[in-house]
């Protein structure tokens, strides 16, 4: 193994104020992004958000890149600011700048991007960020965390919640490459007014927001009676379904075309057009992919209180 030369390599300097958005960068990404949607479905509806102006927060579930393309249809012409992780800036920090995103470093405590937040909300402009701060890996919500509600409260300004729906489905986390035809469905609603914050506890203020960022594309495929034919939709499935719930083996799942199936016990499941699971024989243990997924993070809790879960390889630091 060749050793690393650390002394060469460039580090990125993440204390640095976000500047703000020139009119001409955003109506350039809006061009952009209006560009790059020609020939997909898709709407923005607004509620409750009529009379609204910067500043505002936007908090938005993630589900894929068309997140962003989809939110500068809906912001037009107010400038935004982007909260991003360190790894949106390999190789092209100055464009992240150019755009306005605060560089910030995932699951850590960052006291200046505590302050770059709040210098975008004082200066009159629209803080956007992700609060579950990854790709969604089934479709559903993820994991919040609690000093959210601390952050609303500190900042005192209107909150938005923007909410995808058809973006996993399109292009799912587990298989992005392929994608589906699928109408975009973005609702951005007013949530929580400034007066509204100023009343309310922290835990309170996390209750709204969790509920507001309530989501499934699996329901909403289901209840749109929206119908996914290709032939390879359950490619990748096995990625996030990676437990066998008919003979309990881990990592031994794998899917071609429409089906995922286990290669230790040999069953099979079909993923149907409707969005929806079918063992081709015997019981049909989850037909909803979320509860799946699920269920697989329960075996995973309770390994871990049991002592159970553990992993040993041999590496070279």
């Amino acid at each position: 193994m060749s050793e690393v030369n650390y002394k060469n390599k460039k580090h990125y300097n993440t204390a640095k104020y976000p500047i703000r958005q020139p009119l001409i960068i955003t109506w350039a990404i809006w061009l952009l992004c209006k560009l790059s949607l020609i020939g997909k479905k898709y709407k923005v509806e607004k509620i409750n958000m009529e009379g609204l102006e910067p500043p505002y927060m936007i908090l938005s579930n993630h589900m894929h890149f068309i997140d962003f393309k989809l939110l500068a249809m809906a912001t037009l012409p107010h400038r935004v600011n982007n909260v991003v992780s360190i790894d949106g800036y390999y190789r092209r920090p100055w464009l992240l700048e150019l755009i306005g995103g605060i560089c910030t470093r995932k699951f850590t405590m960052d006291m200046h991007l505590i302050k770059s937040i709040s210098k975008v909300l004082r200066r009159g402009d629209i803080l956007c960020m992700y609060p579950e701060a990854r790709y969604s890996p089934c479709g559903v919500e993820s994991y919040m965390p609690e000093s959210l509600g601390k952050l609303i409260k500190m900042n005192k300004v209107p909150i938005v919640a923007v909410v995808h729906r058809g973006n996993h489905l399109g292009s799912p986390f587990w298989n992005y490459r392929q994608k589906k035809k699928v109408e975009y469905h973005t609702t951005v609603t007013q949530i929580l007014t400034a007066e509204q914050i100023k009343q309310m506890t922290p835990d309170e203020i996390n209750y709204a927001v969790r509920k507001a960022l309530t989501y499934d594309d699996y329901r909403y495929q289901k209840d749109r009676g929206i119908l996914i034919n290709e032939e390879h939709r359950a490619e990748g499935l096995h990625k996030v379904l990676y437990q066998c719930p008919h003979c309990m083996t881990e990592h031994k799942m794998d899917s071609k075309g429409d089906e995922i199936f286990c290669a230790s016990c040999g069953k099979r499941w079909r993923w149907q057009s409707d969005g929806y699971l079918k063992a081709l024989e015997g019981r049909t243990e989850f037909d909803h992919i979320p509860d799946w997924f699920l269920w697989e993070r329960e075996q995973v809790r309770k390994q871990v209180l049991s002592g159970q879960y553990r992993f040993e390889d041999e590496v070279e630091v």
